[in-house]
């Protein structure tokens, strides 16, 4: 049942945003009342933070499968971008800002994450890339890292690219092909041409 309840809630509340899903909203698709769902969470904090643990352990073990089965840093580097992509292409925008205002410590745990898992994880397959000669050797791997992380925080942050004047899919495609063309070599475009390609042509297909 916790496991049920951790889904569901995490469904919620990338969907709607944290603040507008009560407990009820919670307990009643499972068939529980709100006093067994306290039971296993004592309040929506708690509940918040199990839910993001499970996502992010999730997102982790992905990341680890997308570099061990690319035959390349950049392939990799594109399938991690392109998991990202979808996955907060589903996400409400509100949820990271109410997750920093509201729950500080919830927020700092995403942080920490996001700082000691994915930037340190972009950063080694951008030695390897180095070492293939598919990235610019010229290039700081922590610094371009932690550059590509703030990339998705903009595209979160209304005052910078509002949804009403900006499509997420265009905003991500752009910044994305910029900064790719800054880092790669001569050899590694070619390989990103590639994907590209075949990208849009399965999207064509489908």
């Amino acid at each position: 049942m916790q496991d049920r309840i951790i889904e569901l809630a995490y469904d919620l509340f990338s969907r709607i945003g944290i603040r507008s899903v009560t407990m009820d909203e919670i307990a009643r698709p499972l068939g529980i009342s709100k006093k067994t769902l306290y039971q296993f969470f004592p309040n929506k904090e708690a509940l918040l933070t199990a839910a993001l643990d499970q996502e992010l352990k999730k997102q982790e073990l992905l990341i680890e499968e997308t570099i061990r089965e690319a035959d390349n840093a950049v392939e990799a580097f594109y399938n991690i971008s392109e998991y990202v992509r979808n996955m907060h292409s589903q996400t409400n925008p509100i949820v990271i800002f109410e997750m920093e205002r509201y729950y500080p410590k919830v927020f700092e745990h995403y942080l920490s994450f996001k700082k000691h898992c994915i930037s340190h994880s972009i950063a080694d397959f951008f030695r390897q890339g180095m070492k293939e000669g598919y990235f610019r050797e010229d290039l700081d791997p922590q610094i371009i890292a932690k550059l590509r992380m703030e990339q998705f925080e903009y595209i979160f942050k209304p005052d910078i690219f509002p949804r009403a004047e900006f499509e997420y899919n265009h905003v991500c495609d752009q910044l994305f092909d910029h900064f790719m063309h800054g880092i790669l070599t001569g050899q590694g475009r070619k390989i990103y041409q590639e994907l590209k390609n075949n990208t849009e042509n399965h999207n064509n297909k489908s």
